[in-house]
């Protein structure tokens, strides 16, 4: 199974709902990268405690290679996804 299906997999047991998963590469190779976490779950939340969640979670389900091929992981919600894909006005 490949790093991505894996990690997919594994955020199945997440504890909270909805929760959609992007990978951003750092190389070529896919063997690093970073994670955006989306959930409107997050909402109301800190982004302090977001991290510490996901974090949390990486340590204490993913094997020691997969966590390491974890970079940084970005904590946000579908609206904050929303509003940094969205046309800047002047």
């Amino acid at each position: 199974m490949k790093s991505r299906e894996r990690i997919r997999k594994l955020f199945e047991t997440f504890p909270l709902s909805r929760v959609e998963l992007r990978f951003i590469a750092l190389d070529p190779h896919d063997y690093a990268y970073n994670i955006l976490v989306i959930s409107p779950d997050f909402e109301g939340m800190p982004s302090y405690d977001r991290d510490l969640m996901v974090w949390g979670f990486i340590l204490d389900h993913f094997d020691e290679i997969s966590r390491n091929q974890v970079k940084f992981v970005y904590t946000k919600t579908p609206e904050e996804v929303a509003e940094v894909a969205a046309p800047q006005q002047a």
